[in-house]
Order: C-alpha cells, then sequence, then structure tokens
C-alpha cells in the first residue's frame, strides 16, 4: 500500500503579516496571545470536522488530531493515522462514492476566522 498525504488544515501564525511588528514590540504577552488563538481556531477547526464528518463506526471522528508545535504558534488538524486512509475517500469521494466533505469546510472556515482570532487574543494579552 501506498503511503498517502494526510488530510490537514495548517495554521501558522506566521502567514499574519500585521502582527510581526506588533510581536516584537509586545513581546511574550504577544507570544501568549498568538497561541491562545492559534489554539481557538485548531479546536474550532477540530469541532466542526467532527461535527460534519460522517460516523459509521466513529473511527474517523475520533480520529481527528490536533498537532501544536513547540511554541504553540503553529497548529495542524488532520487525521494521520494509517488506517484512517480512506478518509481521503470520504472528502473527494470515488467513482462509486460521492465526495462528502468535512475537512474542506472546516479549514475554509478556520481561514476566514484565523486572523480574527489571533488579533483578538493577542490584544487581550498584551492589554
Amino acid at each position: 500500500m501506498s503511503r498517502r498525504a494526510p488530510i490537514t488544515a495548517e495554521l501558522d501564525a506566521r502567514s499574519l503579516r500585521e502582527l510581526g511588528e506588533a510581536m516584537e514590540l509586545a513581546g511574550d504577552a504577544a507570544a501568549a496571545g498568538v497561541a491562545a488563538g492559534v489554539s481557538l481556531t485548531a479546536e474550532a477547526t477540530a469541532f466542526v470536522e467532527q461535527l460534519n464528518v460522517p460516523v459509521d463506526t466513529g473511527a474517523l471522528r475520533d480520529g481527528i488530531e490536533i498537532r501544536y508545535s513547540a511554541s504553540g504558534q503553529n497548529a495542524q488538524v488532520g487525521i494521520w493515522r494509517p488506517d484512517l486512509y480512506y478518509a481521503l475517500f470520504v472528502e473527494w469521494g470515488t467513482t462509486i462514492r460521492p465526495a462528502v466533505p468535512f475537512a474542506t469546510p472546516a479549514a475554509e472556515k478556520a481561514r476566514a476566522t484565523f486572523p480574527r482570532n489571533v488579533i483578538t487574543e493577542v490584544r487581550r494579552k498584551v492589554g
């Protein structure tokens, strides 16, 4: 069996250009705010995926995980377990089964809310 890429949504605060200068000025409090914004968005993304994934045995739903970087300023929401390879077939469909997207809509929602979540949390921490 070939190794397949996992289905993931990546949230990386480094993509928010507006934060660069503010982070330098605010220091540790701002870094904690970024990590809180990343966590808030990652948790919401995982929740939306779990709500939308079709449930037969519950394995796909239970296989949705969040992985954080050491700094907490980067997170990936996805399914990495090799035995859940069929998540790709559920998300994108096959020639005999229609697609039931659960990760893509959650990632699109995260893309829209991520900047606001980070900025709100940074403001909360920095004061």
